[in-house]
Formats: structure tokens, C-alpha cells, sequence
């Protein structure tokens, strides 16, 4: 499994773009891909995909929902895991690292595409690096 995070200190610059873009490619590809939306604060990557969600990382953080509940299918069959358009509240880094985990240990994907928030804060991953 080859897990790739797109980062930028900055928003804006087409973050979400490449790694929407890059799932679909991955799967057309023939490649089990799965995409994750790591902005919980401005989490677009359903509207992008024009994914409905039923439930999403926000909904897998709180216990309302299973690994499995969260990942949706997305254009070309790549899997698409929503992190929620509406926070719900706050989510500490250290739940959201364990809910991705989750999803990824659920799914055998060959390919995991994470979306990051824009900046080098703890959610982004300033914490997660000396792991």
C-alpha cells in the first residue's frame, strides 16, 4: 500500500484538485484507490466528487459510524471518504489520526490519496511527523 498526503502551507493552490484528479486516474488505472478528506474545516472533497455522503470521518470520530460506513463510492470506483461539510465540533488531531488508521486498516487499498488541510498546524500534521 503507498499512502500519499498533499500538503501546502498555503489553501488555495489545488490541493484537492490533484488529489481528486490523481484517484481517478489511480482507479482508471485498475488501482483499489481510496481518497480521504483531511480538512475537517473546510472539507470539499464529497462536493468535488459529487458524493452523497451518509456518513463521514466526523460521524466515525464520534461513534456514530463503523470504518466501513464511511467510505463511499466516488467516479471511476475510486473510494472516497468524506471528512463532513458540517463540523459538527472540534476534532483533535490525535482522533482524527486514529479514525484515518481505522479506515485504512478497513479497507485493501493499493493507493491512499489524503487530501490535507492547507498550513502547518497539529491537524495537519506538525504532531504526526515524529511519529
Amino acid at each position: 500500500m503507498k499512502i500519499v498526503a498533499v500538503v501546502s502551507g498555503k489553501g488555495g493552490v489545488g490541493k484537492t484538485f490533484v488529489t481528486c484528479n490523481a484517484g481517478v486516474i489511480l482507479a482508471l488505472a485498475g488501482f483499489k484507490t481510496i481518497v480521504i478528506d483531511a480538512d475537517v474545516d473546510l472539507a470539499n472533497i464529497e462536493l468535488v466528487y459529487g458524493v452523497e455522503a451518509k456518513a463521514t470521518l466526523q460521524d466515525l470520530v464520534d461513534g456514530s459510524a463503523k470504518p466501513s460506513d464511511v467510505v463511499h463510492e466516488g467516479p471511476a470506483g475510486v473510494m472516497v471518504v468524506p471528512a463532513g461539510i458540517r463540523l459538527k465540533r472540534r476534532v483533535r488531531a490525535s482522533e482524527f489520526d486514529s479514525a484515518v488508521s481505522k479506515v485504512i486498516e478497513a479497507v485493501d487499498a493499493e493507493f491512499v490519496l489524503i487530501d490535507a488541510p492547507a498550513g502547518l498546524d497539529a491537524q495537519v500534521g506538525a504532531e504526526r511527523l515524529h511519529k
